[in-house]
């Protein structure tokens, strides 16, 4: 309910004590888009009170989008989403996951009806710690329709972790 066609551009978003932007809105009943645009900002060192579960990004919602950015030096998740029809794309993201365990740096759950988290053309890189494991995706407990694609994944500890869910693709992508 945060309206549409918002955008945030070119900002420095750091020490924060939670989540460093909550980009919702858009309506899940009829799958109208948002149209929010979240673009060319650095985040980094959010999550200092609240340190799990909880993004620097938190998607939510259907049709927003988190392209040209810069994420790194996180506790937990980079991205969490919620809802339908959001795009992750064009993102440097390392650093992140680095007390974390059972998470990834996009995470998605409990909620089948959310489908199309589009991840793509993302640089990941350095994430992860040596406490439990991680993933650069965590599609949890029935999320659904994950589509990752054209990313580049290096040095980071699993790739994906799927719990249960349908309709994942992932094409394209380089592992290293």
């Amino acid at each position: 309910s945060a309206g549409k066609n918002h955008r945030i551009n070119d900002c420095h978003i750091y020490d924060i004590g939670v989540i460093g932007v909550y980009l919702g809105g858009g309506n899940r009943e009829t799958l109208e888009p948002g149209n929010n645009v979240l673009s060319n900002c650095v985040i980094h060192r959010t999550q200092n009170v609240e340190r799990s579960f909880f993004g620097a990004v938190t998607l939510d919602g259907v049709g927003n989008s988190v392209e040209h950015c810069e994420i790194y030096d996180l506790f937990d998740i980079a991205f969490w989403a919620w809802g339908n029809d959001h795009k992750i794309q064009y993102n440097n993201v390392h650093h992140c996951l680095r007390y974390a365990s059972e998470k990834g740096l996009v995470y998605s759950g409990r909620d089948p009806s959310a489908m199309n988290l589009q991840v793509q053309n993302n640089f990941f890189h350095h994430n992860g710690n040596p406490y439990g494991y991680t993933a650069v995706v965590h599609m949890d407990d029935f999320a659904c329709g994950l589509v990752f694609r054209n990313n580049i994944v290096y040095r980071n500890d699993r790739k994906a972790f799927i719990n249960s869910g349908y309709l994942h693709t992932f094409e394209n992508n380089i592992y290293i």
